[in-house]
């Protein structure tokens, strides 16, 4: 049986989308040839593939089977043709990063602004997601290029290099007019006698300080849980208590000095080893490295 590798091409799409409209999007085809090709694939394969769900579609055991079977083949020959346009000079081509808001908002726009007027041809898509989602579509395919606070658990992942970017300093910060109320140097193990606000407890810059906390045998107890630094900054100018944010952030504010001084916290990226973008990431990432350092 000589069945057309585009026909297991097309599966893939279907199958790494979940949705006949979104891999009909993505190559250019239209849904019913879509739904058509599957259809022969399927009749000359003798086997049931997918079936629609009310979430779009999804794979029967033998169309997991499969898809698991030519995932890697697929891919592999999708970078071969990426390495070929790389090289035209013409040929635009986006790279998609998923990283956290303070990193976004601080660094990764400015560096796409200066990178973009070097490499006009490359365009850029930015998401936010939880670090798990992020790996995971890492891992699918689905993203270039992840940049996030540093995990233990990103290690585990043995098909993605994960490497430290630099590190950043957080600082707690208060209104000016509200400077004289807290002392010149804060306690750390009293910050809790104090409004703080800050993110989630398992965000990583809110894990360290209660790490700290839990080691002194106090309790991490923010009077405001918020989950972007941007928004902790308006909580601060309305004298609501003290941010916690990273330093880069922190130019309109008074920094309130603590004894011990916080820990500081890695920027990490990762990329898959085997990304037809590799060289290009790396030139990115020394931009990256270098806006860190300033």
């Amino acid at each position: 049986m000589n069945i057309s590798f585009d026909l297991y091409r097309i599966f893939y799409y279907v199958c790494k989308n979940r949705s006949i409209t979104k891999a009909a999007n993505e190559l250019l085809v239209s849904q019913p040839a879509i739904t058509r090709h599957i259809k022969n694939l399927e009749g000359l394969l003798g086997v049931t593939l997918i079936y629609k769900s009310s979430g779009g579609i999804e794979l029967t055991d033998e169309g997991e089977a499969l898809y698991q079977e030519i995932k890697s083949s697929v891919e592999a020959l999708d970078c071969i043709e990426k390495k070929y346009h790389l090289k035209e000079k013409n040929y635009e081509y986006t790279i998609r990063v998923i990283a956290n808001y303070s990193i976004i908002q601080s660094v990764l726009l400015d560096v796409i602004e200066s990178f973009s007027k070097t490499h006009p041809n490359i365009r850029f898509e930015v998401d936010t997601k939880r670090y798990d989602i992020a790996f995971s579509k890492l891992r699918d395919g689905e993203s270039d290029l992840v940049l996030l606070n540093y995990k233990k658990t990103m290690q585990e992942y043995s098909d993605i290099q994960v490497q430290s970017l630099g590190q950043v300093e957080d600082v707690f910060i208060v209104r000016g007019e509200d400077r004289s109320q807290y002392p010149d140097v804060l306690p750390l193990e009293d910050i809790a006698s104090y409004p703080l606000i800050c993110k989630e407890k398992n965000a990583v810059s809110s894990s360290l300080l209660s790490s700290y906390l839990e080691e002194k045998g106090k309790d991490f107890a923010p009077k405001y849980v918020i989950n972007t630094d941007w928004l902790i900054t308006e909580y601060v100018k309305r004298g609501l208590g003290i941010g916690l944010i990273p330093k880069d952030f922190a130019s309109d504010f008074e920094i309130i000095p603590t004894n011990p001084e916080l820990p500081r916290r890695e920027i990490c990226y990762a990329i898959r080893k085997n990304s037809v973008y590799y060289p290009i990431l790396q030139d990115f990432l020394r931009e990256i490295k270098n806006r860190l350092m300033k």
